[in-house]
């Protein structure tokens, strides 16, 4: 098994299908020009990242061959076990599509 992405969500069905919608907006250009004054966004990184994998027109491909692991931490109790969770998972798996760290 292979890990290509780790983040944490408060609403784990919006995150997915924003990940696996076709055609997000690749905020980092053609690349030809990269616009490092822009911040990328994590969906635009993960959908980049399983097209340049899968190729653009794949979903199907996606579908079949990425699943969705996850912890649940509710609560106002467990804020920061959510961070120091995502940065342990992060440092343990080192995801392939995770390229834009903040911590």
């Amino acid at each position: 098994m292979l890990c290509l992405y780790v983040g944490k969500t408060t609403n784990l069905k919006t995150r997915i299908r924003n990940h696996i919608k076709p055609n997000t907006v690749n905020i980092w250009g053609d690349g030809s020009i990269i616009n490092f004054h822009k911040k990328t966004n994590t969906v635009s990184q993960l959908r980049i990242g399983l097209e340049r994998i899968f190729n653009k027109q794949s979903l199907e491909l996606i579908k079949n061959n990425v699943s969705v692991s996850y912890i649940c931490l509710a609560g106002d109790e467990n804020a920061i076990n959510r961070f120091y969770g995502e940065d342990k998972l992060i440092s343990e798996f080192f995801p392939l599509l995770n390229i834009d760290i903040e911590r």
